[in-house]
């Protein structure tokens, strides 16, 4: 099997190469924006960060300028151009978007499968923003961003990874050096600078690049529905739910705060069955009566309006908000951020 997906890696990674030789060379057309545009994209498939990267982008820059968010809505079940209200279900417009509608309920945020089309779209409805983040949209060539931020987790830098099917990439090594900041994402909190220095001289950048760090912060669980706050001192006992790229990482924090642990994972932007909140219900039967039912924020968006959630579960879901934390640069990134969105 693994000299098979090894075939395989090689083929699809031909296929990627000639497909970017052909953006490269100009034999693919690439629209360019008539306004600032950050992409924030990675190289390979699901979690390293992004929509929390993106989320910080947005949160250091909408105070001062107008700013907006467009994603294709992965695995939404709906075509075309729709601009998110807090009404909006996942299905409709897919996970990632509305949970930074509702982190930023004033800030335009769309989902279009066609970048231009969704660009010229908010342009048209909101002449006056200065800047649109596009979520996962390195691979879509046809829109040429003016800046884009390439995210690689510490654990799996791109450099050290493989081709898909064999590996985790999707997209060419090569291709990192089409942006301008590279995002060394989840890495420990107190990353020395030595450790910095050594993946920064692995990672071989251009001139043109900036290299910087990020660690996840991890916030307090919060009630899917309802305000009764709790605090990891009253949660002995957790039921942990993910549908999530890598759920390593939400476990591991989990297990460093509560005794006793027990862990239900389903494949990324999963769509939550009957079948499976009866499993959840069986998981809560087998633990101690004062359990919650801890989620991520992306995995409470597919819970919250689901018609199969049973009632009985609800008032013990809580989901556990991240926030994204530079390493060391915070204050420097953020205003290469804001010059860029600032100059001429």
């Amino acid at each position: 099997m693994k000299v098979i997906t090894y075939i395989l890696s090689i083929l699809y990674a031909l296929v990627i190469k000639i497909r970017n030789e052909l953006y490269n060379k100009g034999c693919f057309k690439q629209w360019i924006p008539p306004l600032k545009t950050i992409c924030v994209g990675n190289l390979a498939v699901g979690g390293t960060g992004k929509t929390p990267h993106a989320i910080f982008l947005l949160q250091s820059l909408h105070e001062e300028f107008s700013v907006a968010f467009l994603s294709r809505g992965y695995k939404r079940k709906t075509k075309g151009y729709i601009k998110l209200t807090l009404d909006n279900q996942t299905q409709q417009v897919g996970d990632e978007p509305l949970l930074v509608k509702r982190r930023f309920p004033n800030i335009p945020v769309a989902v279009c499968e066609k970048r231009k089309t969704g660009i010229t779209t908010l342009i048209k409805q909101h002449p006056e923003i200065d800047c649109i983040v596009m979520d996962d949209a390195m691979q879509h060539r046809a829109v040429k961003p003016g800046k884009t931020l390439l995210l690689t987790t510490y654990d799996l830098l791109y450099i050290d990874d493989t081709y898909l099917p064999h590996g985790y990439l999707r997209d060419s090594i090569t291709e990192a050096k089409r942006a301008d900041w590279i995002m060394v994402t989840k890495c420990p909190p107190h990353l020395t600078q030595q450790e910095q220095t050594k993946i920064k001289e692995r990672l071989d950048i251009s001139s043109h690049q900036k290299v910087f760090f990020s660690s996840v912060v991890y916030g307090t669980p919060m009630p899917m529905e309802g305000d009764h706050q709790v605090t990891w001192n009253n949660i002995h006992s957790v039921c942990l739910v993910t549908g999530i790229a890598r759920p390593q990482y939400i476990e591991d924090h989990v297990k460093s705060h509560v005794p006793n642990l027990k862990s239900m994972h389903f494949p990324d932007h999963h769509d939550f069955t009957i079948s499976d909140f009866h499993s959840m219900q069986q998981c809560m039967a087998t633990m101690p009566q004062d359990t919650i039912l801890l989620t991520t924020e992306k995995d409470a968006m597919r819970m919250i309006n689901n018609p199969h959630l049973p009632h009985s579960l609800r008032s013990y879901i809580h989901y556990l908000p991240i926030e994204t934390k530079l390493i060391n640069e915070q204050d420097t990134f953020i205003k290469i951020l804001k010059d860029y969105v600032r100059e001429n």
